[in-house]
């Protein structure tokens, strides 16, 4: 067994571990079916943007997952979705690694609602 094999199993049976770092969620390509698979998910940043309805926020965060085909997704694309704990995030950005893992910037853009205060709700993906 190569180094390089040794890293890829590491990363698929340490990282990608629901026992260990990574969170079971759901990953949908665009257009596509859904399939559950582990990833290492955390959150980052919450900004707002203005937008042609109104304010919206925006949180973003970043996913590592495996881009083998039978424990992960193979291409994963922008506009693919992440769901997790009933929040459905897509995918903004794809950065594939070394070892057959990618990492995914993720946003989660919220509409503000004026009438009631604090009370959001996602805004849906056209």
């Amino acid at each position: 067994m190569t180094l390089k094999t040794r890293i890829a199993a590491d990363v698929l049976n340490t990282f990608l571990n629901s026992d260990e770092f990574a969170d079971d969620g759901t990953y949908t390509p665009y257009g596509g079916e859904a399939q559950s698979i582990t990833g290492v998910f955390t959150e980052e940043l919450s900004e707002t943007r203005d937008g042609p309805d109104g304010p919206y926020d925006v949180r973003t965060g970043r996913l590592f997952i495996s881009t083998d085909a039978t424990s992960g997704i193979a291409s994963p694309a922008k506009g693919d979705t992440w769901t997790l704990n009933g929040e459905t995030w897509t995918v903004d950005e794809v950065e594939l690694q070394a070892g057959s893992a990618a990492e995914l910037t993720l946003i989660l853009p919220t509409r503000r609602n004026v009438a009631a205060e604090g009370a959001q709700q996602p805004i849906a993906r056209r």
